[in-house]
């Protein structure tokens, strides 16, 4: 995998989920989401109708400033926090005799997971992420504008300290968890992407964090 600053993989197993073409080359395979309980030491990643060489796409988020344990296998390629929220992602190319599980260790209080599967891109072209990019109480971020190629996809991810449920605007939305979405679209043009916004209805108050991503692949 070259062209890329960062790259972001993943695998999952979600429950109840239909494959989602992007474009004629690239779709959604599955998608995995879960929010570990408070006793909850770990959580178990099964994959799911993937196949060789499928891009799996692993995203992690927590209530405060942690490095999180990747599963054997992953390299971790995006890795922002501060002392109240963290946000890593992390990428692999599922191979034949790969485990059906991995599993992700618990380390912090309040935990979110999300596996997206791939199937199409083999190449990260760019991502990169920021912190605290938008202002109110309605959860408002922005993921920043990342370099794109025609017919290819952009990926974001949104994670907050406070419980927001926000929607991801002009994407397909692919998780939507208190405190963590991701969504995904096409790619059209050869040039950077337009930033991405995200915000929910509810308002809460308080200054918490956010963080927002945007990762593009080919």
């Amino acid at each position: 995998m070259t062209m890329f600053r960062f790259c972001f993989l993943l695998l999952l197993s979600g429950i109840g989920f239909s494959s989602m073409k992007i474009n004629d080359d690239i779709k959604v395979i599955n998608v995995y989401k879960d929010a570990l309980k408070p006793n909850d030491k770990s959580v178990g990643v099964k994959t799911a109708w993937v196949k060789e060489n499928d891009l799996l796409v692993l995203v992690i988020s927590s209530s405060n400033k942690v490095r999180h344990k990747i599963p054997n296998g992953f390299d971790e390629v995006i890795d922002v926090s501060r002392k109240d929220l963290s946000l890593s992602i992390s990428v692999k190319l599922w191979e034949e005799g790969d485990p059906e599980m991995f599993e992700i260790r618990k380390t912090a209080r309040q935990m979110s997971v999300a596996l997206i599967a791939l199937r199409g891109p083999r190449l990260l072209i760019d991502a990169f992420g920021d912190m605290n990019t938008g202002k109110g109480s309605y959860g408002l971020a922005v993921a920043p504008r990342v370099e794109g190629i025609r017919g290819g996809a952009v990926i974001s991810a949104f994670a907050y300290s406070d419980p927001h449920r926000v929607k991801i605007q002009g994407m397909k939305n692919l998780v939507r968890m208190n405190g963590m979405s991701v969504g995904i679209g096409e790619t059209r043009f050869d040039y950077k992407t337009k930033p991405i916004k995200a915000f929910g209805k509810r308002k809460i108050k308080g200054v918490g964090s956010d963080i927002a991503v945007a990762l593009t692949v080919y």
